[in-house]
């Protein structure tokens, strides 16, 4: 686990200016990120996506005190190849110390950062979370009562809380109302956003 203070002085910020999600690029060493965070209470997230030929996303996964857990897994050694670094048994690559010197890049003021576009944010989280028949579904379209019994997805809430913020995200999740989206731009619904139940 990983604290990440500059993170969490962001999401403060974030907090007093009513945003749920922030989108910044960071400079690694000559390596670009482009990182979405999406300010969940209980579980923030920081999608973190390489630029280039091949890129991917990694997701990581906090608590309320932001000590992220910031195992790769299979990502590891992807990391590696983006960021150049050659083996060396005496200096291994250790995820920890990456991040924790990452997170001191992270901007600590909203201002330093952009608001996401629904679409932006949606094609992020679905390409780390979502399953494939979902992938392309970047477009929110409406809000819609679930059937009893089936329950908002992980990638739904996270895409509603960057929509609405956490709490009015955890309450339509508890009431089995769940944000729509789709394939197509031309059925995008941006104002319909703001028409989510009270």
């Amino acid at each position: 686990m990983v604290k990440f203070e500059n993170l969490k002085q962001l999401s403060m910020d974030m907090r007093k200016h009513t945003m749920s999600s922030a989108q910044f690029s960071i400079n690694y060493n000559g390596h670009f990120f482009s990182c979405v965070y999406i300010d969940e209470i209980e579980h923030p997230l920081l999608l973190v996506t390489t630029l280039g030929r091949n890129p991917f996303t990694i997701k990581i996964l906090g608590n309320k005190t932001f000590e992220f857990n910031v195992y790769l897994g299979d990502r590891y050694r992807d990391l590696i190849r983006y960021l150049e670094l050659q083996y060396d048994p005496n200096n291994k690559f250790l995820p920890e110390k990456f991040f924790s010197e990452f997170d001191k890049k992270i901007p600590i003021s909203h201002a330093l950062t952009n608001k996401p576009s629904p679409s932006e944010m949606a094609r992020t989280v679905n390409n780390t979370i979502e399953t494939a028949d979902e992938a392309d579904k970047i477009y929110f379209c409406k809000w819609k009562n679930l059937p009893f019994g089936q329950k908002v997805s992980e990638a739904n809430f996270y895409k509603t809380c960057a929509l609405i913020g956490y709490e009015d995200a955890l309450r339509l999740r508890d009431n089995g109302i769940s944000s729509c989206w789709t394939d197509d731009p031309n059925e995008e619904r941006i104002m319909k956003i703001a028409q989510y139940p009270r």
